[in-house]
């Protein structure tokens, strides 16, 4: 179930997150999160965190489910939650970030990246994030040198190559944005 749960969310979850939810209850609940049935999922999780509101895994997924239906302050209060129960949670500060970077909440959102990076430094999707948020923010070197350490860990991630290559195109840089 572990290595199911960290392929999907590219973390390594304290063991004592999920012990508390059965795991035939999280699979049910991970199959319809990844089914996006997103509605049916809400409402297991609300039931799910009723009976084990020590489980912070729950309310990562929670704050998930919530951005994708755009309640990004209902999201931002389950990705607070989760981190308050398990402060190591690098995937919830990075997720919290990115919900920061689309309401222009730009130094939150920084300050959350670099809260994720601290925890897992090969987090690819933070340094990822980190380049969106300073290409949001004009600053354009440091956008690039994230999207270099990005592709440096994972030279097939095509996300962070096409938003150099935006960067570079923003630069007059045509030869390398092409």
């Amino acid at each position: 179930m572990f290595k199911f749960l960290s392929r999907f969310f590219k973390i390594n979850w304290n063991k004592q997150d999920l012990k508390v939810c059965p795991q035939n209850q999280l699979e049910v609940l991970l199959s319809l999160y990844f089914s996006n049935k997103i509605d049916e999922a809400l409402d297991s999780l609300e039931q799910l965190i009723n009976k084990y509101p020590g489980d912070s895994f729950l309310w990562h997924i929670q704050g998930g489910c919530l951005h994708k239906c755009n309640q990004l302050k209902e999201a931002q209060r389950s990705y607070k939650k989760a981190l308050s129960i398990n402060p190591d949670n690098a995937e919830s500060y990075n997720n919290l970030a990115v919900i920061y970077r689309e309401t222009g909440e730009f130094d939150a959102a920084l300050l959350n990246l670099n809260k994720s990076l601290k925890i897992n430094t090969t987090y690819i999707e933070a340094y990822s994030n980190l380049g969106l948020v300073y290409k949001n923010t004009a600053n354009y070197n440091l956008s690039i040198i994230n999207y270099n350490k990005a592709i440096s860990l994972s030279p097939d991630f095509s996300e962070a190559w096409w938003n150099l290559s935006l960067v570079q195109l923003l630069l007059g840089n045509y030869q390398e944005g092409w």
